[in-house]
């Protein structure tokens, strides 16, 4: 007969000051767990500001097909009175359509501001003194290794010159320009290393009354209106030559600009926009060609002095509510004119759903890892095993394990019929139904795994196998016990190797219990 059928070893005692301290560990990490599962489950608190509302005659735009961004002020805010949203892609970020982020406050407005890529550039007013300066900062989107998107502190950028009246400022993704128009005379600089240059301008734009920069996403390009006629102005950059296209004229176009591959003309009317879509024909300032075809539609509805920029290929028009509230109102139509969105822009504070997401998972990683390393029960015990049972093997807890995965696999193969054709989606997270599949699957595991073991000392695939799970006196585990033998299992992969490897050695993953088989099952 086994020495462990006949003796029964006491674990070390434990004085009650030791024991009252690992209970409350112990509660205060079932608490940690609890408040990382809600932050997962929760992803989408909003972020509510401390300030009165936002003045409806103030706000600034700029973005391309890939993201957007927005400045507003804020009523009755002395120290940053102006706020910084970001309006980011909706597929990588997680944030429902309609969603902006506060990214930072600002203390003044900027005269003008582009937007390229990941990257935001502010220009703001000149400073006071014999050689004015223009302030330059950068706002740069940074991605992070678990996907989240983070939004870093300004960076400096060299001053722009402070004299004269700045017409715009254009980010290319190569190069920075800014249009300055200085007694009578356009100039352009373009930002080369440590400072700004001026390039030379043909005689057209030079002397043009109206001249501004397009927002196009190659080279720089600038806009000149006239009495007689409309005309875009390309440099490109390999022949160092500027070409002109002339366009349709459109009474009151502020803005020309690309979203979703087409030209645009944006002009404010008393009660909304008129967008003059050139889609096809003409000689785009990307380089492409397309027909002469050329149609009109109107958004209305959107006050005039209502912010309008790219957004995801598509055009937002952005406007405070007023001042008592704190809301922006967000209308988004695609390049036809389809409405995609209206209605109040969901404010989020900087912390984003992925963020939180991400945050809830270290924090259960940290209460289990903790769990697992420090207050681990059983000490030196060693087990009573019952008689004719044994050990069950590494395989056949292998095979146990995949059986008690089958339910969850199921269950998302009838809600998500399209896996079945591509598993693999279930460990992308741009797959279908996103990091639910998988979720489901764990969850499901664990809690089933929990409640059989707690109550019968089997799960489904130990039951198939005539296995059971005991503790060290060859009962069942209690409730702590199980679930924590099948949460380590899932979040701590490489703890639950342990068992695998050499069931019989002591280690964290067993916390006071073993898996055990018949003995006429054993092989």
């Amino acid at each position: 007969m086994s020495v462990l059928t006949s003796i029964r070893r006491e674990g070390p005692r434990r004085t009650p000051g030791v024991e009252r301290t690992t209970t409350g560990v112990r509660r205060g990490l079932v608490v940690g767990l609890l408040c990382s599962f809600a932050m997962l489950m929760l992803p989408g608190l909003a972020h509510a500001g401390s300030e009165r509302g936002y003045d409806p005659a103030f706000i600034l735009a700029a973005g391309d097909d890939d993201r957007a961004w927005a400045i507003t002020k804020s009523v009755g805010e002395r120290d940053q009175p102006y706020t910084l949203f970001h309006l980011p892609p909706a597929e990588p970020s997680g944030d429902r359509l309609g969603a902006l982020r506060r990214v930072a406050g600002l203390a003044a407005a900027p005269d003008a501001i582009t937007a390229r890529n990941d990257a935001l550039v502010l220009v703001f007013p000149p400073t006071t003194g014999d050689t004015p300066l223009r302030r330059v900062r950068e706002f740069r989107v940074q991605e992070t290794p678990t996907g989240v998107e983070f939004i870093g502190s300004a960076i400096v950028l060299p001053h722009l010159p402070g004299r004269g009246t700045l017409l715009g400022v254009a980010d290319t993704g190569e190069r920075l320009h800014a249009l300055l128009a200085t007694e009578g005379v356009t100039r352009l600089y373009l930002l080369e290393g440590s400072g700004w240059t001026e390039t030379a301008l043909p005689e057209a734009i030079a002397s043009a009354a109206d001249a501004r920069l397009a927002s196009t996403p190659s080279d720089v390009a600038v806009l000149t209106t006239t009495d007689d006629e409309t005309l875009l102005w390309r440099h490109t950059s390999l022949d160092d030559q500027w070409s002109s296209t002339p366009l349709e004229p459109l009474p009151g176009a502020q803005r020309v600009m690309l979203a979703g591959g087409r030209l645009l003309q944006v002009a404010a009317l008393e009660d909304g926009f008129q967008v003059l879509e050139r889609a096809r024909g003409v000689a785009l300032p990307d380089g492409t060609v397309a027909s002469t075809d050329a149609r009109t539609f109107r958004v209305e509805g959107v006050p005039a002095t209502a912010a309008v920029t790219p957004a995801r290929g598509d055009l937002a028009f952005l406007w405070p509510e007023g001042e008592e509230t704190m809301r922006v109102n967000l209308r988004i139509v695609d390049a036809q004119g389809q409405t995609l969105y209206d209605d109040f822009a969901v404010m989020r504070g900087p912390v984003s759903p992925a963020d939180v997401q991400a945050l809830a998972i270290a924090m259960l990683w940290l209460c289990i890892v903790v769990l697992v390393f420090v207050i681990r029960t059983g000490g030196e015990r060693e087990p009573v095993m019952p008689e004719a049972f044994a050990l069950a093997t590494p395989f056949k807890r292998a095979v146990a394990w995949l059986i008690d995965l089958v339910p969850g696999f199921v269950i998302v193969a009838l809600v998500w019929p399209e896996l079945q054709a591509a598993p693999q989606g279930l460990f992308e997270a741009a797959g279908p139904g996103g990091p639910w599949p998988l979720a489901i699957i764990v969850a499901q595991a664990t809690i089933v795994g929990t409640i059989g073991e707690a109550l019968a000392g089997r799960t489904l695939g130990k039951l198939l196998l005539n296995m059971r799970t005991i503790d060290y006196d060859g009962n069942k585990p209690n409730w702590w016990l199980a679930f924590s033998r099948n949460v380590v299992r899932f979040f701590v992969p490489p703890v639950a190797a342990f068992s695998v490897i050499n069931p019989t050695m002591a280690h964290p993953q067993s916390f006071q219990t073993l898996v055990v088989v018949k003995r006429r099952e054993v092989t």
